[in-house]
């Protein structure tokens, strides 16, 4: 049975600007209502440690929230090197990030150099960032936080770079920007339609119909976080595969969109463009 049900959780608000909603009894979604992207940043205790996954957009210090969640040693990592995703990464001490060639590429001397279309950081005023790795994980590897195995899946689409955090036996699937509620970007330096497809079919075979899907975003001003279930992830490979057998078409020119269902639409460049 899901751990979340139709009807809205609870949120605390903390210091006027975050908004903490718990999910089950050691998970909590870390949102960010007031920031115009509202992000939502998952943290996931076990009995020895805890995971972070994303880390906000920076403008206020989500380590202090996490602490007051957590006393267990906290490892912060993120869905991918967008600029709303790492602002906060630096607050940590213990830092995961998925073993890929784009990112393994902008390592120099254990720390990560995202260029400026990894990054995007000019889009909101930002410098480029820097990023200090502690460790590495495969994709398709596995992080213990002592009673719970959190899966990481390499997810490209929205980025090359784009992870996915599945907690198997709690039926939670942390998806990033590959999927959440409202205009997935697939127009974006990094993107790639043909791998959203592929993405997509990973995680329907790694999900099942009663898997909460739980992105890092939500509709303006949402004070609780966004949660689809595997019919919305069924629905996005369909409609990719529809306009590829050209039973279904974009709208508009650019971005051009494409309906996926009542939550999720789809965001692409030029047809040459984002293959």
């Amino acid at each position: 049975m899901p751990l979340i049900d139709d009807h809205p959780r609870e949120a605390d608000l903390i210091d006027g600007y975050w908004s903490v909603v718990k999910l089950s009894p050691n998970v909590f979604a870390i949102g960010e209502p007031r920031y115009y992207q509202v992000n939502w940043s998952y943290l996931i205790v076990g009995s020895e440690k805890a995971l972070l996954f994303d880390t906000g957009s920076g403008i206020r210090d989500i380590s202090v929230v996490v602490g007051s969640l957590t006393d267990r040693p906290v490892h912060a990592m993120v869905s991918h090197l967008h600029f709303d995703h790492i602002g906060g990464f630096g607050h940590f001490e213990q830092t995961l990030m998925l073993d890929v060639p784009s990112i393994r590429s902008q390592l120099k001397d254990k720390t990560i150099h995202p260029s400026r279309y990894q990054s995007l950081a000019f889009i909101d005023g930002k410098k480029d960032m820097t990023l200090s790795v502690t460790a590495w994980i495969e994709p398709g590897g596995s992080f213990d936080l002592g009673d719970r195995t959190l899966k990481i899946i390499s997810a490209p689409g929205h980025t090359a770079d784009s992870a996915v955090i599945l907690d198997v036996d709690n039926k939670m699937m942390f998806t990033g920007d590959f999927l959440y509620q409202g205009s997935l970007y697939a127009m974006l330096p990094g993107s790639s339609r043909s791998a959203y497809a592929k993405s997509a079919d990973l995680l329907i075979s790694e999900s099942s119909f009663d898997t909460l899907i739980l992105g890092a975003h939500a509709p303006t001003n949402a004070l609780t976080p966004p949660v689809l279930s595997q019919a919305s992830l069924i629905a996005l490979r369909r409609q990719l595969a529809a306009v590829e057998a050209g039973a279904a078409r974009y709208e508009g020119v650019f971005p051009r969109r494409l309906v996926i269902d009542d939550s999720v639409d789809f965001l692409t460049g030029f047809p040459w463009k984002n293959r």
